[in-house]
């Protein structure tokens, strides 16, 4: 069982190391470019997050927290406005 399986990865890593040697080859050029896509969207990640401590450090932080969830209306209230708005569109 596990030389079966052994020879499937084998063969699977012999056929990457024979596209990604070969500069021609569509799999190697797709795999450069995603690097270097990667490579430039980390760089930008960097600068936004050295952007912000930036801003931070100048300005500083607010003592108010940031994001303050407001708390779910009682079902009974969903139920009333829902019934209201039905009968008043009814009337209409």
């Amino acid at each position: 069982m596990s030389s079966g399986l052994e020879k499937r990865f084998t063969l699977l890593f012999t056929r990457a190391r024979e596209h990604f040697e070969n500069p021609t080859s569509q799999h190697r050029q797709i795999a450069v470019g995603f690097l270097w896509v990667s490579l430039f969207v980390f760089v930008g990640k960097l600068a936004g997050a050295a952007k912000e401590m930036v801003i931070a450090w100048r300005y500083g932080v607010s003592q108010t927290p940031v994001c303050q969830p407001k708390p779910a209306p009682p079902i009974f209230e969903i139920i009333y406005i829902s019934g209201r708005l039905g009968d008043d569109h009814a009337k209409t």
